[in-house]
């Protein structure tokens, strides 16, 4: 349809309190130092990844997010990290926080040194699934920006194997988690490109059946008309059916095993990263 998307409209000052409450949250993160306590920068760092996880444009903000205060504040979070590495839940809003931030490309050379790619690898270890997914969130926004540098921190701490048996899991905490299969599979696009980790993942027959197996359980309804549909279109498609007591749709809808959304961007990630094993070794589709 060419029709345009409806756009709802917002209250007058709801932006303009949206964009008060980003400067007074980042205003109170800029004043964390290594002696506020521990439970006042989880309460910050919360509240900033629940009001201001969806952010992507900062042009507005041009006057505070720069790269000085940027810097400090992933400089003060990197030693919380370290600091305290047996808080799960503060560690997790610190990730949230830096995968927000470092959209803004804005002081971000200090997230690409190995220094801070150890405490990324420290995070991939703990076993916490909303933390391994902000983990793998900003390794793959960090790869996006910097592939080069990071890629290099990878080979040296075998990060690619530490997301590949993220990957191949069994743990129920991990094991059908459609975030971390993308975040981890969208890391790995960029990280199988060099040699030494392209080379060292193609030896691996686990992964690829596990990624082969991925690929044949996300695409397993191609046949039904209604897996290229968009949740969103559907759900409307669904809302009308409802309205008109048709039990047969509703019935027919019911029985979707499938996420459109969901599935369809991890078969796309998929065929990303078969397309750059291939740039690697040619016979992995063999």
């Amino acid at each position: 349809s060419n029709d345009a998307p409806k756009v709802q409209k917002e209250k007058p000052d709801s932006t303009e309190k949206k964009s008060q409450s980003f400067e007074d949250i980042y205003k109170k993160l800029q004043s964390i130092t290594e002696s506020t306590q521990e439970s006042i920068q989880q309460d910050l760092l919360t509240s900033f990844a629940k009001s201001c996880g969806n952010m992507f444009d900062f042009k507005s903000y041009d006057n505070l997010v720069t790269k000085d205060n940027n810097e400090k504040l992933f400089k003060q979070l990197s030693k919380t990290l370290a600091k305290y590495n047996e808080n799960y839940d503060l560690q997790t809003a610190i990730f949230q926080t830096i995968r927000v931030l470092s959209r803004s490309r804005m002081g971000v050379n200090i997230l690409m040194t190995e220094k801070f790619h150890k405490l990324m690898v420290t995070g991939l270890k703990s076993d916490r699934r909303k933390l391994i997914v902000q983990t793998l969130a900003v390794m793959a926004n960090l790869c996006f920006m910097n592939k080069d540098q990071i890629t290099k921190h990878a080979v040296k701490h075998k990060t690619y194997k530490i997301i590949i048996d993220i990957l191949k899991s069994k743990d129920k905490k991990l094991k059908g988690q459609d975030r971390i299969y993308f975040l981890g599979l969208n890391s790995l696009f960029y990280l199988c490109l060099d040699k030494a980790i392209g080379s060292a993942i193609y030896k691996d027959n686990t992964f690829f059946q596990w990624l082969f197996d991925l690929f044949l359980e996300k695409s397993k309804s191609f046949q039904d008309k209604n897996f290229w549909v968009r949740s969103k279109l559907r759900d409307k498609a669904k809302a009308k059916s409802k309205s008109n007591d048709n039990d047969e749709e509703k019935s027919n809808d019911s029985n979707n095993e499938y996420n459109t959304d969901e599935d369809c961007r991890l078969i796309v990630e998929i065929l990303r990263i078969l397309f750059n094993f291939t740039l690697v070794e040619t016979n992995v589709l063999k």
